[in-house]
C-alpha cells in the first residue's frame, strides 16, 4: 500500500530537506502542517498510483472511480497529484518529482506502523 499526500500549499520545486522538516513528527496527517493524506492505494507500484491519483479516469476522490481504481481515500475535493507531493512506500518516504520519484528518506515499515496505526 502506498499512502498519498498532497502539499496544502503548491511549491515548484520542494527541497528534499524541506519534505523531510515537514514529516519530522511522522506520517501522521493531523500532526503534518504542510501535507494532507489524500489517498491509501492498495498497490505497491508509484507510476500507476501516480496515475490512478491523476483524472485521466475522471475525478479519482468520485466513490465509483475510486472503488474501481482500488483507492481506499478521498472526499471528491481532491486535485490531481503532481510534483512536490508526497508518497509514503514500505520502504521509505518519496517526492513526486518532475521526472519520476525522489527518495527522501528510508526507513523500516514497522515503525510507520506502530507510529501512525496506519497499514502500509
Amino acid at each position: 500500500m502506498i499512502l498519498v499526500y498532497h502539499a496544502k500549499e503548491m511549491t515548484a520545486f520542494p527541497a528534499v530537506e524541506d519534505v523531510l522538516e515537514s514529516f519530522d513528527l511522522g506520517i501522521d496527517p493531523a500532526a503534518n502542517d504542510a501535507y494532507s493524506h489524500v489517498a491509501s492505494v492498495e498497490l505497491d507500484d508509484m507510476e500507476e498510483v501516480y496515475a490512478r491519483t491523476n483524472h485521466l479516469y475522471g475525478n479519482w476522490c468520485d466513490e465509483l472511480i475510486r472503488d474501481e481504481l482500488g483507492l481506499v481515500k478521498g472526499n471528491g475535493k481532491h486535485r490531481s497529484t503532481s510534483v512536490g507531493d508526497v508518497f509514503v512506500c514500505q520502504d521509505g518516504i518519496y517526492l513526486v518529482d518532475r521526472v519520476g520519484f525522489t527518495l527522501a528518506r528510508r526507513f523500516d515499515i514497522s515503525a510507520v506502523e506502530t507510529l501512525t496505526g496506519l497499514k502500509v
